[in-house]
């Protein structure tokens, strides 16, 4: 009875295993893949890109040189999968402006796509950003840029970052702030109004009860304005992939050294 043997090359398997340690980096570090794909799709898409993304292993596979392209690999997702996420928490910022604004921060429970509390608008906004990202194809973006960062950093290449990795980020957290603040300026500017109009109303008529009708005025134009932010989301998305596509050069290039 012929037995059956199946061979395998150290080098592959050494490559494989550190294109999925760089890919299972990045995707717990990216707000778009951790905690919102479930864990059994997560494990297809690191396995399925890892697979993808392989290449044998050059030079002595020593434990040492494992370990090392092991460590470079991880740090290479990671920081990838940060820089390229920072700038995606602008609609959970805009949301969380609302919030504030709209009186509804007081009702805050666990978000389970970000792992932390948040009120009404800042898991909508979190929610359909999520939902305009993978439908405009920001998976395969994410795939591509991945794809890209294997060949300027060699899965057992060395690693050499500089300080425009701090210039990266600063300007990611930059844009952060300033796009989180024009999504939600139509519902903030909407809501202003009303609190001068009911400013105004406290002044000339002291005995109405100004507080009790403010807070169901208030909620009723934050829910009308909502829909008027939910139309600048299309176009914050496509900045936003242009942006990320221009992360991963920028970041690679820092990388690189």
């Amino acid at each position: 009875m012929e037995q059956l043997s199946v061979a395998l090359d150290p080098a592959w398997a050494a490559g494989l295993v550190l294109s999925i340690t760089r890919v299972a980096a990045f995707a717990v570090a990216s707000p778009m893949l951790a905690r919102v794909v479930p864990l059994p799709g997560r494990l297809a898409t690191i396995l399925a890109v890892g697979l993808f993304l392989s290449a044998p292993m050059e030079g002595p596979l020593t434990l040492a040189a494992l370990l090392g392209a092991g460590a470079v690999n991880a740090a290479v997702g990671a920081t990838l999968g940060y820089l390229t996420g920072v700038l995606f928490h602008m609609f959970a910022v805009a949301g969380g402006v609302v919030d504030v604004v709209s009186g509804l921060s007081v009702a805050q429970v666990i978000d389970p796509t970000r792992g932390e509390q948040g009120a009404v608008f800042s898991r909508l906004f979190n929610l359909t950003g999520l939902a305009v990202f993978f439908v405009a194809g920001g998976l395969e973006l994410l795939v591509r840029g991945l794809s890209m960062s294997v060949e300027v950093v060699a899965l057992d290449g060395a690693l050499a970052g500089s300080s425009a990795l701090l210039d990266v980020a600063a300007r990611q957290t930059s844009r952060l702030m300033l796009v989180g603040a024009e999504l939600a300026l139509p519902v903030v500017s909407a809501l202003f109004i009303v609190e001068v109009v009911l400013g105004l109303a406290s002044r000339f008529a002291p005995q109405a009860n100004v507080f009790l009708l403010g807070l169901p005025a208030k909620l009723l134009i934050a829910l009308s304005m909502v829909s008027v932010a939910l139309l600048l989301f299309p176009e914050a998305m496509d900045g936003l992939l242009r942006a990320t596509a221009g992360t991963f050069t920028d970041g690679l290039r820092a990388l690189r050294g």
